[in-house]
């Protein structure tokens, strides 16, 4: 899954060679700000194809006094919102005066999508999904990209085809069911001593459950190692 990119968008500051007075100066230098931040995460190729960065337009009504010193920018992420910055201009010197300029930035990846319409407990392959071109602002920000073993994985709940496959949509596929007569594997240093068990319950690769040993009825934790096998956890 793709780290977000907008996590080291923290507090950050620089000094702009801007004329306070002139708007469309001052929009640009914010642009330039964020664009130099995300240069740290993005390569040019991808900040040119692949990131959206959209400055709100400021009223041409405004008027700022003239700056002693070069006016200053300061970029924060909106709290509840990763796609959305507030960037804060000021002056820190004589006429001190500072305004708010709210940024949208956004970014185009390839994310996991339905080839077909999908059941809940469908285990995926690799011909049920292909991966497309999306915006994401426009999807959940759980989407899967690229590197995801999507045949590990079973559905939670139908997917229409077109739609994006969010982690949250996704279970480890189980490899032993409650009531399955399962291998149960006991070690003791070099020795292995193996018997049959039945599971109390769903479970899915290296998961926990409890097994009842049909041999003397007792009932152990076990570890789910491989389909139909369980090794007892050591003490």
């Amino acid at each position: 899954m793709r780290l977000r990119f907008f996590l080291f968008l923290l507090l950050s500051t620089s000094a702009l060679s801007i004329n306070a007075g002139e708007l469309d100066q001052l929009r640009q230098a914010v642009h330039d700000e964020v664009r130099l931040k995300l240069s740290e995460r993005f390569s040019q190729d991808e900040l040119n194809n692949d990131v959206l960065i959209r400055v709100s337009q400021l009223d041409q009504r405004l008027k700022l006094s003239e700056c002693d010193q070069q006016p200053d920018i300061q970029l924060q992420i909106t709290r509840y919102n990763q796609h959305k910055l507030s960037a804060k201009v000021y002056c820190p010197s004589g006429k001190r005066w500072s305004i708010y300029v709210p940024v949208n930035v956004d970014y185009y990846t390839e994310v996991a999508v339905a080839n077909r319409p999908l059941k809940r407990g469908d285990r995926l392959s690799l011909d049920d999904v292909s991966y497309e071109r999306r915006r994401s602002s426009s999807i959940s920000k759980f989407y899967i990209t690229t590197g995801t073993k999507l045949d590990q994985f079973e559905l939670k709940r139908s997917i229409g085809e077109g739609q994006v496959l969010s982690e949250r949509d996704l279970q480890p596929v189980k490899l032993v069911y409650r009531g399955e007569i399962v291998r149960l594997l006991a070690r003791s240093g070099a020795l292995t001593v193996s018997s049959e068990g039945e599971a109390m319950s769903d479970a899915s690769l290296g998961q926990q459950i409890r097994v009842r040993n049909l041999s003397s009825q007792r009932v152990v934790d076990a570890r789910i190692v491989a389909p139909g096998e369980a090794q007892v956890a050591a003490r």
